[in-house]
């Protein structure tokens, strides 16, 4: 007595498992790297997002600069231009310069970098990058569309 197994289908399902484990390494390799620097120029206003994508791993980070690039250069030179005017204010004679605002000036704050809103907005930018990037009804058409061509161009070199 033998028993026979037949599994319709089995084809489709496991295009589909390959269409979605394909979606996956494209969403952890380009789309989150892509999207937290979108997030970065849209919503915080940034024209240079830092964000370091390591694609082989399948990771990206984003830094988030308390201010601008810019701004950070910009208050770095001017603090040590003025440094150097107290300086040479003391050499030439004009007397001992004493400011103890500058000899203990912090040069970070305390508060947070982002403000609440910023953290979730970017939580709704990344549930929604995930509603529309990842899914089963997504994979499953990519294998439909990836038939249809395959079947257009099989009937198009039977003709030749």
């Amino acid at each position: 007595m033998a028993v026979e197994i037949k599994i319709e289908g089995l084809e489709e399902l496991s295009g589909t498992i390959g269409a979605m484990i394909g979606l996956i390494d494209h969403y952890k390799r380009v789309d989150i790297g892509q999207e937290l620097s979108d997030w970065q120029v849209n919503d915080m206003h940034r024209h240079k997002p830092f964000t370091m994508r390591a694609r082989a791993k399948g990771s990206a980070t984003t830094k988030v600069r308390p201010h601008s690039l810019f701004e950070m250069k910009r208050s770095t030179r001017a603090h040590r231009q003025l440094m150097r005017r107290l300086r040479a204010r003391r050499k030439k004679g004009g007397g001992i310069v004493f400011i103890p605002m500058l000899v203990e000036h912090r040069h970070w704050s305390t508060r947070d970098i982002l403000r609440r809103e910023m953290i979730d907005s970017l939580a709704d930018r990344m549930h929604r990058l995930k509603e529309q990037k990842l899914g089963w009804d997504i994979a499953k058409q990519r294998v439909k569309d990836a038939l249809a061509a395959a079947s257009e161009y099989l009937g198009a070199a039977s003709e030749l």
